[in-house]
């Protein structure tokens, strides 16, 4: 298992907790989540594309979702120094960025 695929089984935990609290709606699957390399620009470990994922199903915008799963991973997982949200305003898509403690 490489770190993509262990940080993403780590969101889509996340994910499910949050469902479980009722705080967010999930689709019968979440295999259309991934987590990537993020563009250099925004100098960052990972990408996720999760809020964009779940803000159609969930009738919410996709930086409110990112805010929502953020919450969340800053409350759970103290090795991520910080989760940076970031819009991407070329595909006006919104992507979670992560950045770990070295």
């Amino acid at each position: 298992m490489n770190i993509f695929d262990e940080y993403l089984d780590k969101i889509k935990k996340t994910l499910i907790d949050l469902s479980k609290d009722g705080r967010i709606i999930l689709p019968e699957n979440l295999d259309g989540i991934n987590t990537e390399i993020p563009p250099s620009k925004f100098n960052c470990d990972i990408s996720s594309n999760a809020a964009m994922f779940l803000s159609k199903i969930n009738k919410r915008s996709p930086l409110d979702i990112a805010n929502e799963i953020s919450k969340a991973i800053k409350e759970s997982d103290i090795r991520w120094e910080y989760i940076k949200m970031a819009v991407w305003i070329l595909l006006g898509s919104t992507y979670l960025y992560f950045v770990f403690w070295g």
